[in-house]
């Protein structure tokens, strides 16, 4: 099967490694974040992102290497990586969805998302957790 042109740039960013994908159910694979995905996080979390010291592509980089958790959307099975931390109404997330024509997870958004987002959200890894059933 031939394989489509890709035209998009991508940066790699980061990865999700082989025990974190056995503990959690998912794909290990390198991250990627689309120019153009980027481009839209810039322009939709400009004044929050620079609020937090980041540029956009620095703020993709540090959650896609620090993330705490990993969130599934039971509807959509989206992923949602998450630097967590208990006192602090705001988590820092990256949505990911898995590429399976060329194996790697993709950046759909990224932005700080209130605690709460995920509450109908199922929690698959915790960084430091025993393998969740």
């Amino acid at each position: 099967m031939k394989q489509p042109k890709v035209t998009a740039i991508y940066y790699k960013v980061g990865r999700i490694k082989m025990t974190i994908a056995k503990a959690a159910h998912i794909k290990a694979a390198y991250i990627f974040v689309n120019k153009n995905h980027l481009l839209h996080i810039a322009g939709t979390h400009t004044k929050e992102l620079q609020a937090l010291g980041f540029t956009a592509k620095d703020f993709v980089k540090h959650v896609a290497q620090s993330f705490t958790r990993i969130y599934k959307d039971k509807k959509t099975n989206a992923l949602f990586l998450v630097v967590y931390h208990p006192e602090i109404t705001h988590s820092a997330v990256i949505q990911l969805n898995y590429v399976e024509n060329f194996e790697f997870w993709e950046i759909k958004t990224a932005a700080p998302y209130r605690t709460a987002f995920f509450k109908n959200k199922l929690l698959v890894w915790r960084k430091g957790a025993h393998p969740l059933k």
